[in-house]
């Protein structure tokens, strides 16, 4: 049991984040009411995009590069992967607020504001944040810190929904807002637990081609997905 230990932790971690998403969608649609549900789905799947990017070219080759280093020199990789994530995340929300803005009000998205702009921008950058630390946790096997963020994220979000809800309909942008906070609850949760990396003798822009040379092939992919 001990020996497939992260195995049983990896299975119950994608068994609540499945779950959570499911129920997630089943509140929205009960308790936004139609329009408001269109808008909280549109801007989730511009974030469910995102990440999808995010993995193709970040979290995917990580679990796989990440795997050939041990000792310092893993260390000195995971440290690596840092500043190009969060290189990642600014020009990802960069872009969203950027698109949002000139393409919504373009293809009949006029409910698209510099507000709404503002908080899907939030969401994309703190879900990333998330998934990057869960992942990170799985490539470093920590498994059952990677659960325990993703369980406080997700009950954090679900008692905020029930707080948004009880007080009124609620909107889609403030249900956004639950969403992006909770994410930041649960990463935050990470503290000590965030596994060991060096910046000593680290080379970002090896890490970077390493990433590119795998990531050129995923990245077609994802798009080739999402389009159809």
């Amino acid at each position: 049991a001990t020996r497939h230990a992260h195995l049983n932790w990896a299975l119950v971690d994608q068994a609540v984040v499945s779950g959570a998403n499911f129920l997630t969608t089943l509140i929205m649609a009960r308790f936004l009411g139609v329009e408001a549900f269109g808008i909280f789905s549109l801007a989730w799947l511009i974030a469910l995009f995102v990440q999808s990017i995010q993995m193709a070219f970040i979290l995917t080759p990580m679990l796989t590069i990440g795997a050939k280093y041990s000792g310092e020199d893993a260390d000195a990789y995971y440290a690596s992967l840092i500043p190009l994530q969060v290189g990642f995340i600014v020009l990802s929300v960069l872009a969203t607020v950027a698109i949002a803005l000139t393409i919504g009000p373009a293809i009949g998205m006029g409910f698209v504001s510099l507000d709404l702009a503002r908080v899907l921008s939030s969401v994309v950058a703190t879900t990333q944040a998330h998934e990057y630390g869960r992942r990170f946790c799985f490539a470093r096997g920590r498994t059952e810190v990677a659960f325990r963020i993703d369980a406080i994220r997700y009950l954090a979000q679900f008692a905020g929904f029930i707080l948004l809800f009880s007080t009124g309909d609620g909107r889609a942008d403030e249900a956004l807002l639950v969403v992006a906070g909770s994410a930041v609850i649960g990463v935050a949760t990470l503290g000590g637990d965030f596994p060991s990396t060096s910046w000593r003798g680290i080379d970002i822009s090896r890490t970077l081609l390493r990433h590119w040379n795998m990531s050129r092939w995923l990245l077609p992919s994802a798009l080739m997905q999402w389009t159809s």
